[in-house]
């Protein structure tokens, strides 16, 4: 019995140590952009007032987007370059902290099922816009 006991002990510690410790924000990108491709804003244009001037924007063509239960994934190819760029939105009601800004034509409402990609939308110039701590704050048309 005690040989069950200290199997059981160190497993639980086992799996203490291997899902703990790490605090994680769900607006953050899944891939980082590019050093080359970033460029720093020191006045927005049209911006608002609460979003801080030296913002990194991202200039990308929109791909494609997979809707989930609580996020939706949205890919876009970087300018100069076939490298894709995904990242996740979690939708309002479920995102800590502040929701990212998308534009709702990106999707369009299918008869079952979750949303899919609006095709009128792919190959569209778009701003994905991160906060000074790297997060994505909003993505934008650029047309």
């Amino acid at each position: 019995m005690k040989l069950y006991t200290n199997l059981f002990m160190v497993m639980m510690m086992t799996l203490l140590f291997a899902c703990g410790g790490e605090n994680r924000t769900t607006n953050e990108p899944v891939d980082t952009p590019p050093a080359d491709t970033t460029a720093e804003v020191t006045e927005p244009v049209d911006a608002p007032k609460d979003e801080l001037p030296n913002q990194k924007i991202v200039e990308a063509t929109f791909d494609h987007c997979t809707a989930y239960a609580a996020a939706t994934d949205y890919y876009f190819t970087l300018l100069g370059s076939e490298e894709m760029l995904e990242i996740r939105v979690q939708d309002p009601e479920v995102a800590e902290g502040e929701a990212v800004k998308v534009p709702e034509k990106f999707t369009v409402e299918t008869a079952d099922g979750p949303p899919d990609t609006n095709p009128e939308m792919v190959g569209k110039l778009c701003r994905i816009v991160y906060n000074t701590e790297g997060a994505v704050i909003a993505i934008e048309l650029a047309e």
